[in-house]
């Protein structure tokens, strides 16, 4: 078997092509094959099915196929096996003229209907700092450019990290082999050249200082392309410029670090390279990443960089998404303009991201049509992406599926698929059964036409086949032996495909949608290190659903939707009508949101897969425990934005009391002085009143910052403040009108200055001038007190507290199996125990009854009256110590308050073996132990019952509300409950009242 991305399928049966020459001109009458193909109106893909060949029998397979007369027979039978004539034949009984590039002009209903795209905007949305609703744990674009723009890390320091990631996976036991040439001193200056625009405040676009990956298929200013050869690179000089796409990219800023590796020549689905390392999955490295973009895939999965590019001629973008769990785009043909490709009539270039919001910030950079590459492609609309954030209903939206096509993928896909589905109809979509006819000679001609165009793309450099892959060699040999007749009878199956997509699915549906592949990515046998393999039935299950959109160019996108019970990802596929990109992006992203995560992010209930093993297990529990690091994240910042908020309040209230107080003060030495003109009091008198007026300043200006009580709403202050009471008033105000001992011994008398009398009082106003200066202050303030929502919002002025992390309550029926994801939870590295803000280390604790954790032998040998055993002990002890018996000697030497011994011995996440072995070791009760650490615990392990069952939560102190349950393998909650709330009677029981009854 021998496939490239774009699907070419040949079924490799070395013996009979060695015997047998294949008739391809015999073809019957027209009028009998159009009865024929008629009748065949049902699901027509079948399994490919050949030997899987390795090492020295796939070489002299490749060499065979070289051979002049052999070669020839070979190539004669491979395409007998592979129904080219079928594709002839069906070609023939069509009305369809050939179609060689599938470009149809936009609509008027295509245009934007939206007005002009702010992707500043856009992208903001899809910070995990900025938007609770982010479903994906990696950094987004948003992510990067927001830390670039606040100070809190530069893009050097982000390049220099990245060059020693990608050293060190390089140097490890299994490296990702994710780049061909990188320039490590010009992705340095390209990340300098960004910080100092930061630092100037004008960052050129929202990928200034993005690391971005490319895939070895573009060309780059300064590197050389080999697109996955050893030796295309040294046939040209190193590009002298940019591609289109990797132009639209660096305009916007983006730091380009050089190309990714690939499946050469883009020829394939696994991401095969004999030359520069097969790229491993992020997932699991024994297995392949999918191709051909597979160093693109592979670099986004990883975490090293939010967004690459890939080409897609068959699958090449969407199958390695798909494999490694991340975004692919396959915009529209010619949508973004294309590269050097060598299968230009299928290959459109799209990018890979971590989320649908990042893939589409790509697609839109990149997207235009070109000049020069592509004229034609002038005409296409502006890109639309109004309608992204439309996800909470898709009423009126039409899903096209078809049953037939989609099950014929492995059956979690199938399953994860069609939950999908129905989980998009329960948002208001509509699904319609959409079937599509003719598969196999629409695929067969897809293989006749990318495989011709292989061949003649790389005609010049055929004298150098042998130095390829033994898969790249078949390919290219094969791809030489196609007619005229072949290639024009696939342009020909080419438009009617374009046709019966139009006529019987857009013309019914918005989109229409599948698998991405038929199966997760497959493991790599040892075997194929070296040369590769030839595997038909797997080849043919991963490209099964990609080849037919390329043939006829229209958009389509891969997303994740979960993880198959070897923990590795799987993906569904949305392809919608040329320029119809935003249909498929709003369903994309609304997709995005239907997994765990995400419930728990919009606080909605989610009812999943039941994990069945380790990997779903594992996936789980880093749902529940990423929600709770990110809520963390947001709750503190939001916490100290509100804490300093509330602090420039009060040092906005403060500043306004301090005013209030100093037009108080110059309003009474303004009256004062008047009154020492008018009362003839003496320059001494006149000072003494000036220094206690400064007295009050001095202690305002010592006074700590305000607080204030619940009842600010009266405009009570509170006595803390330290600021003029009444009581501080009126001795004030007798200090006015009266030294103190202080001034008295200064003057050396004990005389009382003489009053003025009542009419100079009357006369200056001083009987009324004690209650304006008590009530002004009290009536002003307490205006803006009952004004404060108006003013600072409600309850600002409030103390905040800080979040409290939201438990996780992790539930399953039987203690072996919550054995085994504590197990899960023990297996995770060291920096996801301490994800939590503050490099807070996570710890967690079982529940489970005294039967299963008490190690007092005198206690368990008895397992039905454990409670009553360990009750008597426990009220020993207490006996004991209320008669005043030292220490309380007596009773459970295990039951201690404390627990010291076993708090600092025991890890961070135990089980009941761990816990029970350390109780004996330490003295101390394993039970009461696991009670006490409830309150402090992020996620607790416990039985089903523990939070079912009311009386149990109040007993053990477990608190719901706020708290994150989940109820593994809830299939058995029904006999759970059932058997909570049931008495068991024993036939003597009923023997009473059956008496009575016969009575």
């Amino acid at each position: 078997m021998v496939s490239t991305s774009a699907g070419v399928a040949v079924v490799v049966l070395l013996s009979s092509a060695l015997l047998m020459l294949g008739d391809r001109v015999d073809l019957p009458p027209l009028e009998l094959l159009q009865r024929q193909w008629a009748a065949s109106s049902g699901y027509d893909l079948a399994d490919l099915a050949a030997p899987v060949l390795y090492g020295k029998p796939l070489l002299a397979l490749a060499y065979v196929a070289r051979l002049p007369v052999l070669g020839r027979i070979l190539c004669n039978q491979l395409a007998k096996d592979n129904k080219i004539l079928e594709v002839r034949k069906f070609a023939a009984s069509i009305p369809d003229l050939p179609l060689y590039y599938p470009y149809l002009d936009p609509k008027e209903s295509d245009k934007t209907q939206g007005g002009p795209l702010s992707l500043e905007e856009f992208s903001k949305k899809g910070s995990r700092a900025e938007n609770a609703d982010v479903s994906f744990k990696h950094w987004s674009i948003a992510d990067y450019t927001s830390r670039y723009a606040s100070g809190e890390v530069t893009p050097v320091q982000v390049a220099k990290a990245l060059l020693v990631a990608v050293e060190q996976n390089q140097k490890s036991g299994y490296p990702l082999n994710l780049f061909v040439e990188k320039h490590d001193d010009e992705i340095l200056a390209q990340a300098k050249a960004s910080a100092e625009r930061y630092a100037r405040g004008e960052p050129l676009g929202v990928l200034d200082g993005v690391p971005v990956a490319i895939k070895d298929e573009v060309h780059i200013k300064g590197h050389r392309m080999f697109t996955g050869t050893s030796f295309l690179g040294y046939e040209e000089d190193p590009a002298t410029e940019d591609d289109p796409p990797v132009a639209r990219l660096r305009s916007a800023g983006a730091v380009i670090l050089g190309t990714t590796n690939m499946h050469e020549i883009g020829s394939g689905v696994t991401g095969y390279n004999m030359h520069y390392g097969t790229v491993r999955n992020p997932y699991n490295p024994k297995c392949y990443t999918g191709g051909s973009s597979s160093g693109s895939a592979a670099a986004v999965a990883s975490g090293l960089v939010p967004l690459a590019l890939g080409l897609d001629g068959g699958g090449s973008i969407r199958i390695p998404s798909s494999m490694c769990g991340v975004v692919g785009i396959k915009p529209t043909f010619q949508r973004v303009p294309p590269a050097a490709a060598d299968c230009p009539s299928v290959a459109h270039v799209g990018p890979i991201a971590a989320s649908v919001r990042d893939a589409s910030i790509g697609y839109a950079i990149m997207s235009g049509g070109d000049e020069l590459s592509f004229p034609r492609g002038m005409t296409q609309p502006s890109v639309d992406l109004h309608s992204f954030e439309d996800t909470a209903s898709l009423k009126g939206v039409r899903i096209g599926y078809f049953s037939d096509y989609t099950n014929h993928s492995s059956p979690e896909i199938a399953e994860a698929v069609n939950k999908a589905l129905k989980a998009l109809e329960a948002r208001g979509a509509e699904l319609v059964e959409t079937p599509l006819r003719h598969l196999t000679p629409i695929h067969v001609a897809h293989s006749i036409t990318i495989s011709s165009e292989f061949a003649q793309n790389l005609d010049k450099y055929y004298e150098r086949v042998g130095e390829m892959s033994p898969e790249v060699q078949l390919i290219l040999t094969f791809g030489r032996s196609f007619t005229a007749m072949d290639f024009l009878a696939a342009q020909r199956v080419r438009a009617f495909a374009l046709r019966q997509f139009q006529e019987n699915v857009l013309s019914k549906v918005d989109a229409f949608v599948t698998p991405s592949t038929g199966i997760t990515a497959p493991e790599i046998p040892p075997e194929a290190f070296a040369v590769g393999e030839l595997n038909a039935q797997q080849l043919g299950a991963i490209f099964r659903f990609s080849v037919y959109g390329n043939l006829i160019g229209v958009p389509g996108v891969a997303v994740p939707i979960g993880y198959d019970s070897r923990g590795l990802p799987m993906s569904i596929q949305f392809q919608t009508g040329h320029w119809q990109e935003d249909t498929m992006l709003r369903l994309a992203h609304a997709t995005e949101d239907l997994n765990t995560l995400a419930a728990l992010k919009r606080k909605q209930h989610a009812l999943v897969e039941s994990p069945t093993g380790s990997g779903k297990t594992l996936a789980l529990l880093s749902s529940c425990l990423t929600f709770q690091r990110d809520f963390m994240r947001d709750a503190m910042a939001e916490y100290h934005q509100k804490k300093l908020r509330r602090r420039q309040q009060m040092q906005q209230l403060r500043d306004q009391v301090r005013a209030q107080q100093q037009q108080q003060e110059q309003e009474i030495q303004s009256q004062f002085s008047q009154f020492s003109t008018t009362s003839g009091w003496d320059d001494d008198a006149f000072g003494l009143l000036q220094r206690s007026i400064k007295r009050f300043k001095r202690e305002d200006d010592t006074a700590p910052d305000v607080t204030y009580s619940s009842s600010l709403q009266v405009g009570v202050l509170d006595m803390e403040t330290q600021l003029v009471t009444q009581e501080e008033q009126e001795q004030g105000m007798e200090t006015f009108l009266s030294p103190d001992e202080e001034v008295k011994q200064e003057q050396g008398t004990e005389a009382q200055l003489v009053p003025p009398d009542e009419e100079v009082k009357r006369e200056q106003g001083i009987e009324t001038q004690r209650l304006p200066l008590e009530e002004n202050v009290k009536q002003e303030l307490g205006m803006a007190m009952q004004n404060k929502e108006a003013v600072f919002g409600t309850n600002d002025l409030q103390e905040e507290q800080p979040p409290s992390v939201p438990k996780i309550f992790f539930c399953s029926r039987t203690h072996s199996q919550l054995a085994q994801a504590v197990k899960e939870l023990k297996s995770c590295p060291e920096s996801y125990m301490r994800s939590l803000p503050g490099s807070t280390v996570l710890h967690s604790c079982v529940l489970a009854s005294k039967r299963m954790l008490c190690v007092n032998e005198e206690v368990n040998d008895e397992p039905s009256l454990v409670n009553e055993r360990c009750q008597e002990l426990r009220m020993e002890k207490e006996k004991r110590r209320t008669a005043g018996e030292e220490d309380g000697e007596g009773g459970c030497p295990y039951n201690q308050t404390s627990f010291s011994r076993l708090r600092s011995q025991a890890p961070q996440v135990w089980d009941i073996e761990d816990i029970t072995r350390l109780s004996s070791t330490c003295a101390e009760c394993a039970y009461f132990f696991s009670k006490s650490e409830l309150e402090t615990a992020h996620i607790v392990f416990c039985p089903y019952n523990y939070v079912l069952d009311p009386s149990i939560r109040k007993a053990v102190g477990i608190k719901l509300q706020n708290a994150i349950v989940v109820l593994d393998e809830a299939h058995n909650v029904e006999d759970t409950c059932r058997n909570g709330a049931s008495l068991r009677l024993l036939i003597t029981c009923w023997l009473v009242p059956l008496s009575l009854l016969t009575m």
